[in-house]
């Protein structure tokens, strides 16, 4: 699929996971003492692209979304890939690269356009939930 300089990746997230969690089981409150791990797990599942569509929507209102009409009621397939891959959100959509998980201290941070199962609000009267 692709090669994401794995001894590069790899060595850096063996040295963070021995220094936090040593020859112990992890336990998830390491999480956030693990951010250059957990950056390149999120990298790895945006560039994985596992679910491309999302589950249906339905429009509440009538709508029109980039110059088309959408009535109320219709059911919208949000294509999560489209934000995955855009090249606004992403400089590099195409290049494996945790440092859009990083800030300048290199601590995790989580990306808007980070979609990978949903996009949009689910209203607590929703019948699936």
């Amino acid at each position: 699929m692709c090669n994401l300089k794995s001894d590069v990746f790899a060595d850096r997230v063996q040295e963070e996971t021995d220094q936090v969690i040593g020859g112990r089981q992890p336990v998830t409150e390491d999480r956030k003492n693990l951010p250059y791990t957990d950056a390149v797990i999120h990298k790895t599942q945006r560039f994985a692209n596992i679910a491309p569509m999302s589950i249906p929507h339905m429009t509440s209102c009538d709508v029109t979304f980039n110059g088309y009409f959408i009535k109320k009621g219709t059911f919208v397939f949000p294509l999560l890939m489209s934000v995955l891959w855009d090249e606004d959100e992403w400089e590099t959509p195409h290049t494996f690269n945790p440092k859009y998980f990083l800030d300048e201290l290199d601590q995790f941070v989580k990306r808007d356009a980070f979609l990978l199962f949903s996009a949009g609000d689910v209203g607590l009267d929703c019948p699936l939930y």
